[in-house]
């Protein structure tokens, strides 16, 4: 029976381990760290030794780099990224939420630089991230991205960013003093103009009115304040109110121009 092949690559406590489940089958991967698995087994999805063994050197070189950026505190994307994924806040978060949060911060890793130090983040990356994204150039097939994807982008970066202020090293000090995103305005979406309410008799032209569905008067009983019920009716209707409570006038309804 042929032998399953398998290799070790790297140093005492940081290794990546190659190997084959089935004789000539896809090559797995897993990676230790001071004496514990980080990564666990993985097809790399081909059967090439060679490029196998130059995928894991350089994942090994990425491995001792962040590791040295621990130690002299320049912390990294990738560094803080590998610590707050595997932190249990992170895990805390419904599997979805952290497939979801994960996919953020690679997209943005991808386009900072995964060896990008944090403390060096400032607005105009931010700003450069949002135009690319927007325009497509961060999307294989160039599609663009609407503002509150990209700031939804940034929130996670952001969340992970605090995060690693609360979080301490060994000898007591903080990953990261600040976070770099404090203060920096994210992108946002004008809102859409919406049709806006007026009295009654105000269509020219003599074109009859058109009402919207009355909701009801308010309450008086249940002590239900005017104030909420505004708030109810501009939910349900997609109309900001203003002005008197529309109960107020004629029929409790609201009118469109």
């Amino acid at each position: 029976m042929p032998k399953l092949w398998r290799e070790s690559l790297g140093e005492r406590g940081c290794r990546v381990m190659l190997f084959e489940r089935t004789p000539g089958g896809p090559i797995y991967r897993e990676v230790w760290v001071g004496g514990v698995r980080v990564a666990a087994q993985k097809s790399i999805g081909h059967r090439d030794r060679e490029q196998a063994k130059a995928e894991a050197f350089t994942l090994l070189a990425s491995l001792k780099a962040r590791r040295e950026s621990m130690a002299t505190g320049h912390v990294t994307l990738a560094t803080l990224f590998d610590k707050y994924d595997g932190s249990p806040a992170f895990r805390a978060k419904k599997a979805r939420t952290q497939a979801e949060d994960r996919r953020k911060l690679e997209q943005v890793m991808s386009f900072l630089g995964r060896d990008r130090a944090v403390a060096t983040i400032g607005p105009s990356d931010v700003q450069r991230y949002a135009q690319a994204r927007m325009s497509g150039q961060c999307s294989p097939k160039g599609k663009p991205v609407r503002a509150r994807a990209v700031a939804a982008d940034l929130v996670a970066l952001s969340i992970m960013l605090n995060w690693a202020t609360r979080e301490r090293r060994s000898d007591g000090t903080p990953l990261l003093t600040h976070n770099p995103l404090r203060g920096i305005r994210l992108p946002a979406e004008k809102n859409p103009r919406r049709p806006t309410a007026v009295r009654m008799g105000a269509v020219q032209g003599g074109a009859s009115e058109e009402r919207l569905r009355p909701l009801g008067p308010v309450n008086e009983e249940h002590g239900t304040p005017r104030s909420e019920a505004r708030t109810v009716l501009a939910r349900r209707s997609g109309v900001p109110v203003s002005g008197r409570h529309p109960a107020d006038a004629p029929g409790g309804s609201l009118v469109h121009e």
